[in-house]
């Protein structure tokens, strides 16, 4: 028998949808243009000779992003930046945050402009000491600068001790920048005068007799401190014999007495450090009025001294004195070394910690009285608002008194006084009821 084997061969045929031929792009689901094809980058916007005529907010050709793209202003020309928003921060005019943002004068003033060279009296601990105090030829003497204009900026370290009398300046500080006099007396004394100053460490050179940092020595001697360290000065760091201090994000730090001697004058502190000086924090004089909101207030004051953390020797009553807000631990006195205070008229604290201040109580029976605040380890004759809590502070041994997330002094509050300095912490967020208690304020959930 013979068997036929018929083998039938298939025939191949593409699916005519296929986005492989050439003729499908750009159909149904099919890519316009293959994409592993690169395409060519867009022409620049600008170039050094084209220059932005389009969009007069944006006439500043930057060559070197994207090949040259119009924006407002450049960092190397701000000449397109003016009045309140001079410097150029990333291709845009905004208020400048640093001197170096200011090209002109090099002076970055507190509103955010820039302040005209012309109107400057610059110093240099190294410049020449001439009469003009010019940026080219500085002055080295800050009761000289203060003759000639009344912004004044310093840079380096000047060695002269001054005195303000009769003078209304504002004084701004590069980084680092020192007032650090050899002589003997206060390193910087204000009478008769309206002073601000800015970022700058007043301290004195090691040597010499008992000096305190920063006086205060006349009823019309208001002097306003922002950012300033008062540091390592072998009297007071700042004494107030009368007139108005004003101490805002400040540190005050190792001095060999208080670190503020309050007479009869006016205090208001906030958003600030008193660590480590030896004589104690903060003595506040009978007839002194005060504001002390949002401190640390740390490590200051001996088992031998009269002041700890604070201490006010009599209260006269005064409406506007308050103490809210602080953390105030590890501070030492031959008493109560956390608040000590008496008075015919009792001050309320609030708001406040006061924890592991001395070997006694953290403060006296009499004097203030203290609601919503934490007080121990020992025991203070809390009243039925207080609370006797470890706060979690955030590193206790160095001073940092900032909140761990799981403080126990958390929310304690449910309806502060958030008026005024209250309103905002240490580290200028703004507070929210309930409130925490102490200076810092953690974040909400």
């Amino acid at each position: 028998m013979v068997v036929s084997l018929v083998v039938v061969a298939g025939c191949h045929q593409d699916n005519p949808e296929s986005c492989e031929i050439p003729s499908n792009a750009g159909v149904g689901v099919c890519p316009a243009v293959d994409a592993a094809i690169d395409t060519a980058p867009p022409a620049p916007e600008c170039t050094a000779s084209n220059p932005c005529t389009a969009n007069p907010d944006k006439a500043v050709c930057d060559t070197a992003l994207d090949g040259g793209t119009c924006v407002q202003c450049i960092a190397t020309s701000a000449m397109a930046c003016k009045d309140k928003t001079p410097a150029c921060i990333n291709d845009v005019c905004a208020p400048c945050t640093r001197h170096t943002d200011c090209l002109a004068s090099n002076v970055c003033m507190p509103d955010g402009s820039c302040a005209k060279e012309s109107d400057v009296a610059y110093l240099d601990g190294g410049g020449t000491d001439q009469d003009m105090c010019t940026r080219t030829m500085p002055c080295t003497k800050l009761d000289k600068a203060a003759m000639a204009k009344s912004i004044l900026k310093i840079s380096g370290t000047l060695t002269e001790r001054a005195v303000l009398n009769g003078r209304d300046v504002q004084i701004l500080a590069d980084p680092n920048a020192k007032l650090k006099p050899t002589q003997d007396g206060a390193a910087l004394e204000v009478r008769k005068s309206k002073v601000q100053i800015y970022d700058l460490e007043i301290s004195h050179m090691p040597g010499g007799n008992a000096q305190d940092g920063l006086l205060l020595n006349d009823n019309e001697a208001e002097v306003e401190l922002t950012r300033v360290s008062i540091i390592n000065n072998t009297a007071d760091g700042a004494k107030i014999i009368t007139g108005h201090l004003t101490c805002t994000r400040c540190t005050i730090a190792n001095n060999t007495m208080r670190g503020i001697n309050l007479g009869s004058g006016v205090l208001t502190i906030s958003r600030s450090v008193i660590q480590g000086n030896t004589g104690g924090g903060v003595l506040i004089a009978p007839s002194g009025i005060f504001q002390i909101v949002s401190n640390f207030i740390f490590g200051n004051g001996t088992s031998g001294s009269l002041t700890g953390g604070i201490n006010a020797s009599t209260l006269d009553g005064d409406p506007s004195n308050r103490i809210d807000f602080n953390s105030i631990s590890h501070n030492s006195a031959q008493g109560f070394a956390g608040i000590q205070c008496s008075s015919t008229m009792q001050l309320t604290a609030r708001y406040n910690i006061l924890w592991k201040n001395g070997t006694l109580d953290q403060v006296n029976p009499g004097g203030c009285a203290h609601i919503s605040s934490d007080i121990g380890p020992l025991p203070a004759t809390p009243t039925a608002s207080n609370f006797n809590s470890d706060p979690g502070f955030r590193d206790e041994t160095n001073g940092d008194l900032r909140l761990k997330s799981d403080s126990m002094v958390r929310m304690k509050v449910e309806t502060p006084d958030l008026s005024g300095l209250g309103g905002v912490d240490i580290d200028g967020e703004t507070r929210v009821a309930p409130a925490d208690l102490g200076a810092d304020q953690l974040p909400r959930p």
